[in-house]
């Protein structure tokens, strides 16, 4: 609804959330990142369920629209998550799992809040059709150019080996994946149609594999930010 609608109507504080760092900072509005459906599903589906049955906890699934919030419901109902579907706009704040919909991008928990959106995006992998992303400057446009074994950089996850692709289908979902290794026995399956997310390894020297979810290359892209 209009901000300015919830303004006149609101009792409590009002809090205002701007960009955020994937992760903890030294604020004390912290947000805390989903599992990625592309990276281990399992993962994402424990971490739903965990939140979704916490009696303090608000876990919010947002979709792109009416029928896309049924259909959420009922794919999560069949791994054994029930969430509570709202009219958009009806939801009320109540805690425990709900699912509405929301034209929210990319979801984000917050502990401090006892909050978390979930959004079609995190679930599915894919990006609201109504958007054009551009690649970024530099980075790798077409398959064709990946060869098998070739470094790549993720632009949130570090540095990666490309091992091919594979079509899979995940959780209801079926499309073709570019698959990254990460080290140890991290691995990624990246959506196609999310390829800019990665670039070509432009480094002389053999690099080092980065570890998914780790804080080295965070701690590494602020090194080069400061120098």
């Amino acid at each position: 609804m209009p901000f300015d609608r919830v303004l006149s109507k609101c009792v409590s504080n009002v809090w205002t959330v701007t960009n955020t760092t994937s992760g903890p900072t030294n604020n004390k509005f912290e947000t805390v990142p989903w599992e990625t459906i592309a990276g281990t599903p399992e993962r994402l589906l424990n971490q739903i369920r965990d939140l979704s049955v916490r009696p303090d906890q608000r876990l919010v699934v947002a979709a792109s629209g009416q029928g896309s919030a049924q259909r959420m419901a009922d794919t999560l109902r069949t791994e054994n998550i029930d969430l509570q579907v709202h009219e958009a706009g009806l939801y009320m704040g109540q805690a425990g799992g709900h699912v509405m919909a929301a034209p929210i991008e990319n979801g984000f928990i917050a502990p401090s809040l006892s909050l978390a959106v979930l959004t079609e995006r995190d679930i599915t992998g894919r990006r609201r059709t109504h958007r054009t992303v551009r690649p970024k400057q530099g980075s790798q446009r077409t398959f064709e150019d990946l060869q098998k074994g070739d470094y790549v950089v993720h632009h949130h996850h570090g540095v990666a080996r490309y091992v091919g692709m594979e079509h899979r289908t995940l959780m209801g979902s079926e499309r073709d994946y570019l698959v990254l290794d990460f080290k140890g026995t991290d691995k990624l399956y990246l959506p196609s149609d999310q390829i800019e997310l990665i670039r070509p390894y432009i480094g002389g020297e053999t690099p080092t594999l980065s570890r998914m979810g780790g804080t080295d290359f965070a701690k590494q892209k602020d090194r080069v930010r400061s120098a």
